[in-house]
């Protein structure tokens, strides 16, 4: 199984991958059966991000300050971690950042695989 944690505007930030097709499906953390801690972190992640959205001008949104966005990105890191510590069996977990700011900040993308034991 893949699952990806990848903010978007006006959308839940998990995404599941058919194992055949590749074809991502939007799904809630709950769906996932998470821990309630780990939801609610979820959440609180993705309104951070949703906090960023400008509906009157979407071309403008995003983190104001490179500092925050680079905080955010950490925390999605250590999430996508979180997440795979909290499912059980085979299952590839991604984290996609989202914005710009300097490459040397920090890496693309982060992957954890677990096997089960």
């Amino acid at each position: 199984m893949k699952i990806k944690l990848m903010p978007e505007y006006l959308c839940e930030p998990l995404w599941i991958y058919d194992e055949q097709s590749g074809i991502p499906r939007n799904v809630t953390p709950e769906e996932l059966g998470l821990p309630f801690y780990l939801v609610q972190a979820i959440r609180d992640h993705d309104r951070d991000f949703q906090a960023t959205f400008d509906a009157v001008e979407p071309w403008c949104s995003g983190f104001r300050c490179e500092y925050r966005l680079v905080e955010h990105w950490r925390r999605g890191v250590i999430l996508a971690q979180e997440i795979a510590n909290a499912i059980p069996g085979d299952l590839t977990v991604e984290y996609e950042r989202t914005g710009e700011v300097s490459e040397d900040s920090m890496p693309l993308t982060r992957r954890r695989s677990l096997r089960a034991a």
